[in-house]
């Protein structure tokens, strides 16, 4: 009995997804929840009809075939993604998914203090921060003045960069390594058209 309704539950999805254009998610096993908001919040954000379907950690053979067909379902609406977004839509898709998901969701809050020596542009910080902040990171910038020589500055940049070092490093695992230059070119960009405003 079971079995039949798994069936006529599978049926209907189906039905449902083929009578439009529609990217279901067929999710196994235990899913990670910021994950799926993440990526609920992004597909609307970029008019992607987006569907999560929670299926539980038991795996059978009728579960397998009904996710081979939403797979070839998705696919044909990846196509039609693909000619509106281009074909790289797929990886700049996750890409601001993984933007989306907290970094750290526990309690320890860290920062990533970016230590400046000289006069500040200030737009460019607080721009930086702003870009940082959607993107879930801590940022603050950490202005030692300029006077690299005047006592204590050395020490505060050099604890400033070791504070740093985990943060960053999870930053890398999260993003993936060149997501400095990715932020700093979406910081660039915002600068140049508030500027020519």
């Amino acid at each position: 009995m079971k079995s039949l309704l798994l069936i006529l539950f599978f049926a209907s999805s189906i039905v449902h997804i083929q009578g439009q254009d529609v990217w279901v998610n067929y999710v196994m096993g235990k899913p990670h929840m910021a994950h799926f908001d993440a990526m609920k919040a992004v597909a609307k954000e970029w008019g992607i009809n987006y569907e999560a379907k929670f299926m539980g950690c038991k795996r059978t053979k009728a579960m397998v075939a009904e996710s081979k067909k939403i797979d070839k379902a998705n696919q044909k609406y990846f196509n039609k993604l693909a000619e509106k977004f281009g074909k790289d839509w797929e990886k700049r898709f996750r890409f601001d998914v993984q933007k989306r998901k907290p970094v750290y969701t526990s309690v320890e809050n860290p920062v990533w203090k970016d230590p400046v020596l000289g006069k500040p542009y200030m737009a460019y910080f607080d721009t930086k921060k702003a870009v940082a902040k959607e993107w879930g990171i801590n940022y603050e910038p950490l202005f030692l003045g300029c006077m690299p020589d005047k006592p204590g500055v050395k020490e505060q940049d050099e604890e400033a960069q070791a504070s740093n070092k985990q943060y960053l490093a999870d930053l890398d695992e999260h993003f993936g390594k060149g997501w400095k230059e990715l932020l700093e070119a979406e910081v660039q960009a915002r600068l140049k058209v508030n500027t020519d405003k």
